[in-house]
């Protein structure tokens, strides 16, 4: 599995020495976390995974409890039993697993954002994981990662790992920032990552003409 595009390592890429994540074999850091005496809801969850799976529209998450969700890029779920039985849906489509335009799932008493579980699914496939989850967060490129702005951008929910990267809190909020400046001054739903440093400092100038420009040139149009 080690030659599987890892999203977490292309982010840690990205730190400065003193804020690299450490980043082990999914086996090696369950053996980790089961020397702790506490752990985060994260670091919980990993514990409980088995294995995933990762198809072309959505992920497999099987719990040692033989458990398993699905989670859709479309933004939905279904939540299986121990027999393989659907016992439950939620997510985009649905009328229930949305709270703020957010879509959250609960996993025996803990919520996880859709985008933050496949995110995580990745990196388990792609057994590359991080001993810590915390500080990171999941990041949705065009902005659709909150349904009710994604209607609002007049887009669909995107939650595909194309579409999704980790970064910082203060990358993420800057980012769902500047998505609604870019549509502003350029009337265009554009597709770019929280940490596009150029894109960045060409928005904090505010010279239109460059920021239009370097937009049509190097991002992605959605929309």
């Amino acid at each position: 599995m080690n030659n599987i595009e890892s999203k977490l390592e292309a982010f840690n890429d990205k730190l400065p020495v003193g804020l690299k994540i450490s980043i082990m074999k999914f086996c090696d850091v369950q053996k980790y976390l089961k020397s702790y005496s506490s752990t985060n809801n994260i670091q919980w969850f990993l514990l409980k995974v088995d294995h995933v799976e990762r198809f072309e529209d959505h992920v497999e998450v099987f719990f040692k409890n033989k458990r398993k969700i699905n989670a859709f890029f479309d933004g939905h779920y279904e939540k299986y039993d121990i027999n393989g039985n659907k016992r439950s849906t939620g997510g985009v489509g649905t009328p229930r697993g949305i709270d703020n335009g957010r879509v959250k799932i609960s996993i025996d008493g803990m919520n996880i954002l859709l985008e933050r579980l496949i995110l995580i699914a990745c990196d388990i496939h792609a057994d590359k994981v991080a001993v810590s989850y915390k500080g990171l967060e999941a990041n949705v490129l065009d902005g659709s990662g909150n349904v009710d702005t994604a209607e609002r951008l007049m887009i669909k929910p995107n939650f595909s790992p194309d579409n999704l990267e980790w970064c910082l809190k203060s990358d993420n909020v800057r980012h769902s920032h500047m998505i609604k400046k870019l549509l502003k001054k350029t009337g265009i739903v554009y597709r770019f990552s929280a940490l596009d440093n150029s894109l960045v400092f060409l928005v904090q100038r505010g010279n239109n003409k460059q920021i239009k420009h370097y937009c049509s040139t190097f991002l992605e149009r959605v929309r």
